[in-house]
């Protein structure tokens, strides 16, 4: 009986944790949005893992080096990134799979474009943080 309520403390302690990690990783999903839409090298260089694979609703898929690049170059510039409907579908200590709504405006190579997607994203974590790992689009 002595134990009791160290177990209960444990059980009722675990949602709580969860519940942190689901708020730290719909923070990194903003971040990434806004770091995108910024070229913010740092907080990309944080939030992109480097086994990333990024694909987009034309089936273009890039690494993280590649996104870099092409910011850089100015081959692609985001003007709007805006998330919704957020559902998170799995998530562990380790990582968690996400699916959303994404508005998207930008320019690629110079023509301007707009779009509505649906995105899958993978993220892990680790001692760093959030880190997305995958994602994948198709049009709405």
């Amino acid at each position: 009986m002595k134990w009791l309520p160290v177990l209960l403390l444990i059980v009722f302690a675990q949602p709580a944790v969860a519940q942190t990690d689901s708020t730290s990783l719909l923070k990194a999903v903003t971040a990434l949005d806004k770091a995108l839409v910024t070229k913010d090298s740092s907080q990309l260089a944080l939030l992109l893992d480097k086994r990333l694979s990024y694909g987009h609703s034309n089936g273009w898929v890039q690494s993280k080096s590649e996104i870099w690049a092409d910011f850089v170059s100015g081959k692609v510039v985001y003007s709007t990134l805006q998330s919704s409907d957020i559902k998170l579908l799995t998530q562990d200590k380790d990582g968690a799979t996400l699916v959303l709504k994404l508005q998207v405006a930008g320019q690629l190579n110079g023509k301007d474009f707009s779009m509505n997607l649906h995105v899958m994203q993978v993220w892990k974590k680790d001692k760093k943080g959030w880190q997305l790992l995958a994602r994948q689009s198709a049009k709405l």
